[in-house]
């Protein structure tokens, strides 16, 4: 009974574990495309910046975007904890970014993923929040990266591509979503005004 109790623990611990990794792996490939992006167009960011009263050249732009590939290639083919920990402060910077952004509102992007990124707002924020989380919890633990040994694993990276996307599709369409909504709420509670007496109540 005690055997068997351990082995199912074993067994929950290695199925955790293997979701750690790629949740890590996706928040690697997320960052990878985004530098991917600085490098192909870095004048949003340079805007973004200027907004805020900071002047980043476009060498200096795409300067940041060979760093963040570099480190997402040596974190999701080595995961050593160091450069998961480099890139959960990298996401911690990137919330203090929105959140300035947003404080300011006077930047229509934040050109993290090049001109495709919509303006600054809380699901920027929430998902970065998440990836440092997740990035710190796999440096502590020391995750394995993820091996392409058979059909398996394949599959598995294959989702992992998947979910990158869906998570870059959030980054630039979520943030538009978000205002849609507001927009829609706005636009509902001009058309149903509450009357002052009511609202007192």
């Amino acid at each position: 009974m005690a055997i068997r109790a351990c082995q199912r623990f074993a067994g929950y611990v290695e199925r955790a574990m293997g979701l750690l990794s790629n949740a890590a792996t996706v928040i690697l490939l997320v960052l990878c495309w985004a530098g991917l992006a600085k490098l192909r167009d870095p004048a949003p960011l340079g805007a973004a910046m200027l907004s805020l009263g900071w002047r980043m050249p476009r060498s200096g732009v795409r300067t940041l975007g060979v760093v963040e590939i570099l480190l997402a290639v040596l974190g999701a083919t080595f995961t050593p904890p160091v450069i998961l920990g480099v890139v959960a402060a990298i996401h911690l910077g990137f919330v203090a970014l929105n959140g300035k952004m947003m404080a300011s509102n006077t930047a229509s992007s934040c050109g993290c993923f090049g001109a495709r990124k919509a303006a600054p707002s809380w699901v920027s924020i929430v998902i970065n929040l998440f990836s440092a989380g997740i990035l710190a919890t796999a440096a502590t633990i020391r995750i394995e990266p993820l091996r392409l040994d058979d059909a398996a694993s394949w599959v598995q990276m294959t989702l992992v591509l998947l979910l990158a996307w869906m998570t870059v599709a959030l980054h630039t369409s979520g943030s538009d979503l978000a205002a849609s909504m507001r927009s829609l709420r706005s636009r509902q509670d001009w058309a149903n005004p509450v009357p002052i007496a009511a609202r007192g109540r």
